[in-house]
């Protein structure tokens, strides 16, 4: 069983390392989520649509729900919360107001 059990340690490395070079990779659409879970709300950038639908993956609606704002508009995220499309420009103002909000808040 310890065999087993250190295959499976590296073979969690292995997937560890592989996701985090593939999430690094620019698809060259742009990506926003909005996690909302347990009362809390949690913003990330993403370099493509792997790494969104990943995180979506993770918040089925039962844990929370993953908003998603992009550019890209044949992206085929699938999530319980919203899929919005927006331009560069809109993306931009939305991730603008996000960084407000956030040094609003740890002033008070």
């Amino acid at each position: 069983m310890e065999e087993l059990i250190l295959e499976y340690e590296k073979a969690q490395q292995e997937v560890n390392r592989l996701f985090i070079a593939i999430s690094s990779i620019s698809d060259s659409f742009r990506y926003i989520s909005n996690v909302r879970s347990y009362g809390s709300v949690m913003y990330r950038e993403h370099n493509n649509q792997f790494a969104v639908q990943h995180l979506c993956n993770q918040y089925d609606g039962e844990h929370g729900i993953v908003d998603v704002y992009t550019t890209n508009s044949k992206h085929s995220i699938t999530t319980c919360g919203d899929v919005i499309i927006l331009t560069e420009e809109e993306l931009q103002n939305l991730h603008d107001r996000k960084i407000y909000r956030k040094k609003a808040v740890s002033k008070i």
